[in-house]
């Protein structure tokens, strides 16, 4: 599952915090499909990614972000929180038939 790096010129709102945030949540959205109508905020990713059963049946999952300091480089904050979700994301897999494992650049 390939992440993209943040594109384009400042997010429009990103000087309030919200624009990283908003974008970075919408890119775990399309790189893993999560479907149409759930909530877009830290709490809803953290229930998405210990969730996944919209996803076809899998031997495990990879996430690989190679431009992931080109988001910390953006907004620190929430990157950290980004790299938390994932911490428990990763962990709440590693027990499970289907791991989850998380690669970033």
């Amino acid at each position: 599952m390939p992440f993209s790096p943040p594109d384009g010129p400042a997010a429009e709102g990103e000087n309030d915090g919200g624009g990283i945030k908003r974008l970075l949540i919408e890119e775990f959205a399309a790189t893993f499909d999560f479907p149409t109508g759930t909530g877009r905020n830290w709490d809803a990713l953290a229930d998405l990614l210990t969730d996944l059963s919209w996803l076809p049946p899998a031997r495990g999952r990879l996430m690989v972000a190679p431009h992931w300091s080109a988001w910390r480089a953006r907004d620190t904050e929430a990157v950290d929180t980004a790299e938390e979700i994932l911490r428990e994301a990763v962990v709440h897999w590693s027990t499970r038939p289907v791991p989850l494992a998380v690669l970033l650049g």
